[in-house]
């Protein structure tokens, strides 16, 4: 997800609900992805309340960072306006960032 912060364009606004955490807004967000499973991560793209894109656990699972930071950028190219990046290079690049998960969860084996 930081990676594609650093696009041209980036979403007005960014918000993070953790299962598990706080009900209400996990809730709340899941109101708003009818007719999707819920999956622990996901990372879903609204404009106006509505749903654009959702990458779900099952598709997470099988993509690589970069694969993720792309199909996110597209859809930043497509839909947001914000002038990006979020932070500056310099700022980005001091991050540590993480190359694979460290959750224990099992591995989705499924569709």
């Amino acid at each position: 997800m930081t990676a594609a912060l650093q696009n041209e364009k980036i979403p007005d606004n960014l918000y993070t609900v953790f299962a598990g955490v706080d009900m209400e807004a996990v809730q709340r967000a899941r109101d708003l992805m009818t007719g999707v499973q819920p999956s622990s991560p996901n990372v879903a793209i609204f404009q106006d309340g509505k749903l654009l894109g959702i990458l779900e656990r099952r598709h997470i699972e099988r993509m690589s960072a970069v694969d993720i930071a792309n199909a996110l950028t597209k859809v930043f190219n497509d839909f947001c306006t914000r002038k990006g990046p979020s932070v500056s290079p310099e700022v980005f690049e001091k991050n540590a960032h993480v190359d694979t998960c460290g959750s224990t969860i099992p591995l989705y084996k499924g569709n």
